[in-house]
Formats: structure tokens, C-alpha cells, sequence
């Protein structure tokens, strides 16, 4: 956590500059605020997670990171399902899926089937909202998943 703390502080003296060398890596403020709520939900701290989530919101608006705003369902459906909010967490699984389901990705497709399986592993794959959802996503991706 200190080295995310340190990353902010310099973060944050840099938010506005345009990159306009490429003598160093810059990632935008929103980004580094989002390591710091990844860092959370790997921690199983999934309140704290959903707090720093709802701040996150508000740097990737004015930095119209979309990038970013792409993959935000995808840490709220995790930071939710921490807090063992199941059906919210679907919600925010579908909204992630929606998102990204036109890509056709192998990569982003992982990140929903690993999702399932905390699900699952956490003993929640018999309720109808998470069996409603995996009966969807399994049946439109079936075999169409570019490598």
C-alpha cells in the first residue's frame, strides 16, 4: 500500500500535464487511483475498494479516460461480490460484459469467466441470478472467442 500512497502523491503533482515526451511513463491520475483499488479487492477489502471506485468515477470523467471507464463495472462487480452483494455484483458483471462483448476477446472474456468462478468457489453458482447469467454468457460465447 506505501508504494501506491507514494505513486498517488507524484500522481497527483502531474495531473494535468500533457505527455508530450516519451522520456518517462505517465499513466493518468485515474489509473493510479485504480491500482490502489485493484490492490483492495486483491486483498479482500471490497468496501474500501467500492470507496475508492465512486472517486475513481469522478478523475476518468474529467480525464475522459475511457480505456479506464471501460473496465470500472468489472471492479465495482468485484468489489461488490467482496462485500457479498451478489445480485449488485451481477449487475455491474453484466454492465462490464455488455461493454466489452462486441470485442470478442480472449482476454477480456477471461475476465469474466474468472469472475464465474469466484462465484462459484465462494458458493454462490446455484443462485439463479449468477445461473441466469453464466447460461447467457456461455451460450453466445460459445466456440466465438478470438484468440
Amino acid at each position: 500500500m506505501q508504494a501506491i500512497n507514494t505513486a498517488i502523491a507524484l500522481a497527483d503533482s502531474m495531473r494535468g500535464l500533457p505527455v508530450i515526451t516519451k522520456d518517462y511513463v505517465f499513466h493518468a491520475y485515474s489509473a493510479v487511483l485504480e491500482e490502489k483499488s485493484n490492490g483492495l479487492i486483491l486483498l479482500g477489502r471490497g468496501g474500501e475498494a467500492f470507496n475508492e471506485l465512486q472517486e475513481i468515477d469522478g478523475h476518468i470523467e474529467k480525464e475522459h479516460n475511457t480505456y479506464l471507464k471501460m473496465w470500472m463495472p468489472l471492479d465495482y462487480a468485484q468489489s461488490f461480490m467482496l462485500m457479498g452483494e451478489i445480485e449488485t455484483s451481477m449487475t455491474w458483471l453484466e454492465a462490464f460484459y455488455a461493454s466489452i462483448k462486441n470485442y470478442k476477446s480472449a482476454r477480456l472474456y477471461s475476465k469474466v469467466e474468472r469472475h464465474l468462478a469466484q462465484l462459484d468457489e465462494s458458493g454462490y453458482a446455484d443462485l439463479p441470478v449468477v445461473k441466469r447469467f453464466k447460461n447467457m454468457f456461455h451460450e453466445i460465447n460459445n466456440d466465438s472467442i478470438a484468440e
